[in-house]
């Protein structure tokens, strides 16, 4: 230990290392001691040599199996560093280990971290995770609306920036990157309208609208979905099906298709747009908050001011968190 410190000093960090994996592979308790020297470096700014020091207290820990010994000496030391890659390992050696209650406070953690980094996307992820798992968390509900606040006060400054400054800012696109949840539903929002549809899928859609439009029920259900097993018109006949089955009160049928419909590539961005409102109206109506929530903040990230999504956001994030209209 000594000569790990004097060439710590000697700023070689390298050697610093190697001695250490040596005194830990001797006399695995004095982990705490090399933890107490990590800690130290994090509170003098070095974060990355912090870091580099911990690893070696969780290799010797897992070099002979102790799981446990690993993921309690990055407890201590994020009690103290609340740092994203100490997190991120930590996170993982939950999940390696199996355990839950250490997994859900790490995760808390991390997301905080994000946050506090101003790293709102990949804050979002983690923050709609717990929340899903645990609805009625206060902490849980809260820490999804400082995602929300990072995000638009983000996505209002890039709109100011396009703008030139000055002025009220008016809702347009910007150049953003589509959130990771919704990539799939929206990569295909800004699609060429009028692609080339087949004759045959092009008519079941068609003569399902005839159908429902005469009130021919059974008929142009068969038709739509007909038309939903082409990938041509499979949105326009996913969604029209999801419709139709939300307006009859059969919400789980009409999330069902309304989920294939965001699946699908729309023939235009506000088609796009306007599935996943429904969805996400259709899921609050299920009693999904949770999933609601989450795609409302999705399409505020990646629209801004769309419909009144940020009003329902912030209802249903009281809802979570069981406020009385604050």
């Amino acid at each position: 230990m000594s000569l790990a410190r004097i060439e710590l000093e000697a700023g070689e960090e390298h050697h610093a290392r190697a001695t250490l994996t040596r005194v830990l592979t001797i006399e695995p308790g004095r982990s705490g001691e090399v933890i107490a020297v990590a800690t130290g470096l994090a509170q003098n700014g070095r974060q990355q040599s912090a870091i580099g020091y911990m690893e070696v207290v969780v290799d010797a820990a897992l070099l002979t199996g102790d799981w446990e010994r690993a993921v309690d000496g990055l407890q201590t030391f994020v009690r103290v560093a609340p740092c994203a890659p100490a997190l991120i390992k930590l996170v993982e050696l939950c999940v390696d280990a199996g355990l839950d209650a250490p997994l859900r406070a790490a995760k808390a953690q991390l997301a905080d971290a994000y946050l506090d980094e101003g790293r709102g996307t990949e804050a979002k992820a983690i923050a709609e995770d717990l929340l899903e798992g645990d609805p009625g968390n206060d902490a849980h509900g809260r820490r999804l609306s400082r995602v929300v606040e990072l995000l638009d006060a983000g996505a209002a400054g890039r709109v100011g920036e396009r703008r030139g400054g000055g002025g009220a800012a008016t809702p347009v696109e910007t150049d953003a990157p589509l959130e990771v949840d919704l990539s799939d539903a929206l990569a295909g929002l800004d699609a060429v309208p009028g692609a080339a549809v087949s004759a045959g899928a092009a008519d079941s859609y068609e003569q399902g609208v005839e159908h429902l439009d005469a009130g021919r029920v059974a008929d142009g259900v068969a038709a739509l979905e007909a038309a939903a097993r082409e990938p041509r018109t499979r949105f326009r006949a996913a969604a029209e099906l999801g419709r139709l089955h939300v307006g009859r009160g059969e919400l789980q049928a009409g999330v069902e298709w309304l989920d294939r419909a965001a699946e699908a590539h729309p023939e235009t961005r506000d088609e796009g747009l306007a599935v996943l409102y429904d969805l996400a109206d259709a899921l609050d109506r299920l009693g999904e908050t949770a999933r609601a929530l989450a795609l409302l903040v999705e399409i505020d990230a990646d629209a801004g001011e769309y419909r009144d999504v940020r009003v329902r956001i912030e209802q249903l994030a009281r809802a979570q968190t069981g406020s009385s209209g604050r």
